[in-house]
Parts: structure tokens; C-alpha cells; sequence
């Protein structure tokens, strides 16, 4: 006798076609809810990355002022745009000391901290800077400070080593928060000088 093979073996059976759709409906889940995440990634880093500044005085007033939007605000009460420097302090080489005297309120809910790295101060070459720490009694640098509701810090000194023209543009960026708040000093009273 011969041998005779053994009978093949059925062919594979596709996936059943409700399970190829259920597989279809979860990956196009999966893949837009991914799509959906990095968008909002992509956006949060785009607005950090691009600086993006708050209009100062949406809330408060008189003018130079700034609002977090809560009601914890910045007063600016007065500017000196060309400090002179004193015998410890001078500015970089083409700079100019700025003297800006500002005030915090804190008409907000609850508790609200601030202090002088809050502040920087964008002159008229745009460059943003940080304020001058070593420049003696013309210039009060605060520690960190927690202010009560209905409390308020102030008059404080702060300057800074300013570039560009004296006259040009000046802006105060303070950031109470997670973003920045543009106060444009056009309108800033001039300081008092001694």
C-alpha cells in the first residue's frame, strides 16, 4: 500500500471582521487622544518660549500699574531714568542706571508672595534685565516677603543696569506667577530728584 499523505490542513481563518473593528475603533482612540496631548504640549511650550506678556493695566489704576488678575497689583510711582551711579555701583560700559519706585497690593483672595526677582526691567535695546543688587541706599532690594490679603510692600527702590537711549522705551515685567506682565513706563511720573 502506499502511504497517502494526510489531508492538509484547513487554511488559517481571517479575524473575525467585529474584531478587526474593535481593533480600528481603539487605535484611532488611542491615536487621537496622542495627537490631542502633543497639541496642547506643543502650544504650552510655543507661548513660554515666545514670552508672551499681559497688558499691565487691565485692572488697576492709576497707570503705570499691573493686575494678576486676582487682585494682587503693581504700582509704579516713579521713574528715574538716568540714576547717577554712586562710588560702589557703576553701569556696564554705554549703560544707565534706572531707578523705578514701585508699590504691591494685595486685594487677592489670600496670600501672595513677592520679591525682586519678580521684577526686570526690558530698556530701549530690549534686552531684559535683572535688577542691580550692589547699587547702596538709592536701590532697596527686598527679600521674598508673603503679603496678607488687604496688605501692601512699599515704596520700594529698585534699579537696573539699563542699555539703549535714556528716553527710549522702558517696560517693567513682573512675574507674580506663571506668566509675565508687561507694565509700559511711557507714562511713569519722573522721581523726585534730592
Amino acid at each position: 500500500m502506499t502511504d497517502i499523505p494526510p489531508p492538509p490542513s484547513p487554511p488559517e481563518q481571517p479575524a473575525s471582521a467585529a474584531l478587526r473593528k474593535s481593533h480600528l475603533w481603539r487605535n484611532l482612540g488611542i491615536g487621537a487622544g496622542a495627537a490631542i496631548a502633543i497639541a496642547v504640549l506643543v502650544t504650552i511650550l510655543v507661548a513660554r518660549q515666545a514670552g508672551i506678556a499681559q497688558p499691565g493695566n487691565q485692572n488697576c489704576s492709576p497707570p503705570p500699574c499691573g493686575d494678576d488678575g486676582s487682585g494682587f497689583q503693581i504700582h509704579v510711582d516713579a521713574i528715574n531714568r538716568n540714576l547717577p551711579p554712586d562710588t560702589f555701583a557703576q553701569p556696564e560700559a554705554g549703560n544707565h542706571f534706572v531707578q523705578v519706585t514701585v508699590r504691591l497690593t494685595n486685594n487677592a483672595n489670600g496670600p501672595r508672595d513677592a520679591d525682586t526677582n519678580q521684577l526686570l526691567l526690558q530698556d530701549s535695546a530690549g534686552v531684559r534685565r535683572s535688577a542691580t543688587l550692589s547699587f547702596g541706599s538709592q536701590c532697596a532690594a527686598f527679600d521674598s516677603v508673603t503679603l496678607a490679603k488687604g496688605s501692601s510692600l512699599g515704596p520700594k527702590l529698585i534699579c537696573f543696569d539699563a542699555g539703549g537711549d535714556v528716553n527710549g522705551k522702558l517696560s517693567l515685567i513682573w512675574t507674580p506667577g506663571s506668566h509675565d506682565i508687561d507694565i509700559d513706563l511711557a507714562n511713569a511720573s519722573p522721581a523726585a530728584t534730592p
